[in-house]
């Protein structure tokens, strides 16, 4: 279909003379490249990959939206377009989205991104982010009566090679993700004679600087880093996320360790997070590590979540409040995954199958305050 022709096949927009005492936005035509995975097997189960074209034009508007008519077609002069539907840019563009989706599906969910379809022919889970989403099923019947919904134009992809900006790569017994496109930008982003084996440098202590000049290069390298650490790479979340703290005022110290930090994604550039099939099936595993207080007297704290061996879950984050000790910092930690660890079995309980989670920590005493083990009266100060 002729993107110009979408205005009038889903009736978007009504053509008015300038409306006074209104807010008018301005429109332009945006074009992308769009991808062609195809089908493939895991675990037995079909899995697909889609798109939903136009997903934002599916609902209507319950206030009155104007724009400026686009360059490069034919209005009347001093016209303005009234939309009926919401169009890509809007406010509440991708709640109408979302909306919608659930009223065709009869879904609901904790988690507004994944569905889990349950009946008599089988299984079948959904997962949707915006327009693109997964689908996989443990019969071809559950598919298809999902697949039958004619209300949505759906672009069925045949090969599961890409999604929302991962590479997906079909090894033995599974899958690796990995983000090879992102990581070619860091590398030209800036050329280093750094030779770097590890994401940060040894004993790496950065400190802000109290400039408040914006490095738009730094930024950009800062902003693909976390995507990857969120996306696929698990091992530099804490490097992304510590040099991120430094956005708003660098120095060349906070430039080196941005480049030793690219020097590594480079020489790793096909690694990945992988998902592969395992005998220790329903197995929740949550290893939580903290470390010690950098400027601000802050401990940082890391976890990792594993599922039958396969991690599904990363985080580094820098704690809210100070620790009055070693055992204090361990125990938030411990406290804050947890509640991670919650909504997960909460929003995906019918994949656990009511697993219970078993958490590591190297720290006894941390555990003791976990599992009540330790005197009241030494802990009377933390929040049990």
């Amino acid at each position: 279909m002729n993107d110009q022709d979408v205005f009038e096949v889903f009736k978007l927009s009504s053509v008015l003379k300038e409306v006074p005492n209104e807010s008018i936005l301005s429109t332009k035509w945006v074009f992308t490249k769009k991808q062609n995975p195809e089908r493939f097997k895991g675990r037995n189960w079909l899995i697909h990959t889609f798109r939903v074209k136009v997903a934002f034009l599916h609902r209507l508007i319950d206030k009155p939206i104007y724009l400026w008519t686009p360059k490069g077609i034919y209005f009347p002069k001093h016209s303005v377009l009234k939309l009926k539907k919401e169009l890509y840019g809007t406010k509440k563009a991708v709640r109408c989205w979302w909306l919608h989706l659930k009223e065709i599906l009869h879904i609901n969910g904790e988690d507004p991104s994944s569905y889990y379809f349950d009946s008599p022919k089988g299984k079948a889970i959904l997962w949707i982010h915006v327009d693109d989403g997964a689908l996989t099923g443990s019969l071809n019947e559950v598919l298809d009566y999902i697949l039958g919904y004619r209300s949505l134009q759906i672009k069925w992809d045949t090969k599961v090679t890409r999604l929302v900006g991962l590479l997906i790569a079909k090894i033995a017994k599974g899958y690796r993700f990995y983000q090879t496109d992102l990581i070619d930008k860091l590398i030209n982003l800036t050329p280093s004679k750094i030779t770097s084996s590890s994401p940060l440098p040894p004993h790496c202590k950065l400190e802000s600087n109290a400039s408040n000049i914006l490095d738009k290069k730094y930024l950009k390298g800062i902003g693909i880093l976390l995507y990857i650490a969120q996306g696929s790479r698990p091992d530099i979340s804490y490097a992304a996320n510590y040099l991120a703290r430094f956005s708003m005022g660098t120095n060349a110290s906070h430039w080196e360790a941005l480049e030793h930090l690219i020097v590594y994604i480079r020489k790793t550039r096909l690694m990945g997070a992988q998902i592969t099939r395992s005998e220790h099936f329903h197995t929740l595993h949550t290893y939580v590590d903290t470390n010690g207080g950098d400027e601000g007297h802050q401990s940082t704290h890391g976890f990792l979540l594993m599922h039958s061996n396969n991690p599904i879950l990363w985080q580094s984050k820098r704690q809210a409040t100070v620790a009055a000790s070693t055992a204090q910092a361990k125990y938030i930690s411990l406290s804050f995954f947890a509640q991670e660890c919650l909504w997960i079995l909460n929003s995906y309980h019918p994949l656990l199958c009511n697993t219970a989670p078993t958490f590591f920590s190297d720290n006894k005493t941390a555990i003791g305050i976990a599992n009540g083990s330790v005197s009241r009266m030494k802990t009377r100060h933390f929040i049990q």
